[in-house]
């Protein structure tokens, strides 16, 4: 894809992880990525923009767009330790892992207050592009009449964390539209699930969710 920004042509270049040599590693429940196939593309850009924070794919491209001399941009996505199915774990991994590197990330993003006052005075500079919506301004809002009847979910339906027992409260005149490898447990009659979209298919489901 490309932009113009004043005048200069801005090329993007998304990685895709799943396309990368890499291996599990079960007893700490973690993937670790080809540094050599990580270097040899992010020694295309000029700019390395990573999202998420809370796992070690991230720190490897941190580390290694660090020794490459690139500009870092990381929007956080971070969770509270507590609020993680194994809070331990999600501790050390913050301050023996993540805590040492966010000095070296040029601009962070913050997509909530709590992230933003977690993390801001440990980054050179940081930001907020809240991800959420004004409750009030919500209801103020008129649905598109070209939209389905549906409530879109898009993650892990196996993480209790991820809460996608909320969709089992959605009225039933409303479709659930569920975007995950796995199925969803107690399903009922309006559960549709999705996987392995191309980016335009999961494009469309956002533009046709209510």
């Amino acid at each position: 894809k490309e932009v113009t920004n004043r005048d200069n042509k801005i090329e993007f270049f998304p990685i895709n992880i799943s396309n990368i040599k890499h291996k599990f590693v079960k007893k700490l429940n973690l993937y670790i990525y080809s540094k050599k196939e990580l270097r040899e593309r992010i020694s295309q850009c000029d700019i390395v923009h990573i999202n998420g924070l809370a796992s070690y794919p991230s720190m490897q491209a941190i580390d290694i767009a660090r020794s490459l001399g690139k500009r870092i941009i990381c929007t956080s996505h971070y969770h509270p330790s507590y609020a993680l199915s194994r809070p331990l774990l999600g501790e050390l991994f913050y301050k023996l892992i993540v805590l040492r590197r966010l000095k070296h990330i040029d601009k962070l993003i913050a997509i909530n207050k709590e992230e933003y006052e977690l993390l801001h005075s440990k980054v050179k500079s940081c930001s907020i592009i809240p991800h959420w919506i004004n409750s009030e301004d919500y209801h103020k809002t008129k649905i598109e009449s070209n939209r389905d009847n549906a409530i879109l979910f898009v993650g892990k339906v196996f993480k209790k964390h991820k809460r996608a027992d909320f969709m089992h409260h959605v009225p039933n005149h409303y479709k659930v539209w569920y975007v995950s490898s796995q199925r969803m447990e107690d399903e009922k009659p309006n559960f549709v699930q999705f996987s392995n979209l191309s980016n335009t298919e999961l494009s469309s489901l956002y533009e046709k969710a209510t």
